[in-house]
């Protein structure tokens, strides 16, 4: 909601995308996606929020709440390096690899490779002249291959994107992959877990590369329509 309205309302979406640092490793894009649309405002609407909600629990809480989340971070690495939450119940390419096998390294060599791509394909769809729609689709279904700490449940956040990009879908004629893509992208938090857990396979970053793959190829017939409307010789009667 927050970036659908953060062009008519950017202080307000601000304060909406700002509330999401409760859950920090599923914001990680939107700093990037709001500098690559230059919506200023909203970023900084977003910056100030986290800063209020932070003092705000400094206040109530005291300023001790905030060095055990910060010695927590050491845990928190430790049980990802050594599968303390099950791979099986997670949903992210570190947690795909390791489930097949791979060691250590080269599972942070693939996830550090999965969010520089995930993270570009924001910054680009954010730049160009694609309708909010898709670019909040876009952040969403990014989201999940940017992070290595996302489990099965916070797949929930494709949900939105689907939705729109299903909108989208229909105003046009999808290919038949798209679709397909769209249905096993809506399936995928139920049927993730019981397959990585009896497989030792990490379908969730496939799925979800596909369905950022179909939100890219969206986001590019729309600048190229662009592209021809400002072209000088484009006749919008013939259209």
């Amino acid at each position: 909601m927050g970036i659908a309205v953060s062009r008519d309302r950017p202080t307000f979406a601000g304060i909406l995308l700002g509330a999401a640092s409760f859950k920090p490793q599923l914001a990680l894009l939107l700093p990037l996606a709001l500098s690559a649309g230059r919506y200023w405002k909203s970023a900084a609407a977003s910056a100030l929020t986290v800063l209020a909600l932070s003092l705000t629990s400094v206040i109530f809480f005291g300023a001790e709440v905030w060095r055990e989340f910060l010695d927590s971070t050491g845990f928190a690495h430790q049980m990802l390096d050594l599968g303390l939450v099950p791979y099986f119940k997670m949903a992210s390419v570190f947690a795909g690899m390791r489930l097949c096998g791979s060691a250590l390294p080269a599972a942070y060599i693939a996830q550090s490779i999965a969010t520089v791509l995930a993270a570009g394909a924001v910054v680009w769809i954010w730049r160009g002249p694609g309708d909010l729609s898709i670019k909040a689709a876009a952040v969403l279904a990014a989201t999940p291959l940017a992070t290595p700490f996302v489990l099965d449940y916070d797949l929930l956040i494709l949900a939105p994107a689907i939705g729109l990009l299903a909108v989208k879908l229909a105003e046009t004629h999808p290919l038949p992959w798209e679709g397909t893509v769209l249905v096993l992208a809506a399936a995928l938090p139920l049927v993730v877990r019981p397959i990585a857990e009896y497989t030792h396979l990490g379908v969730s970053p496939v799925v979800t590369a596909a369905l950022l793959a179909v939100i890219a190829r969206r986001c590019r017939a729309e600048c190229f329509r662009s592209e021809v409307r400002l072209s000088p010789g484009f006749d919008p009667s013939a259209s």
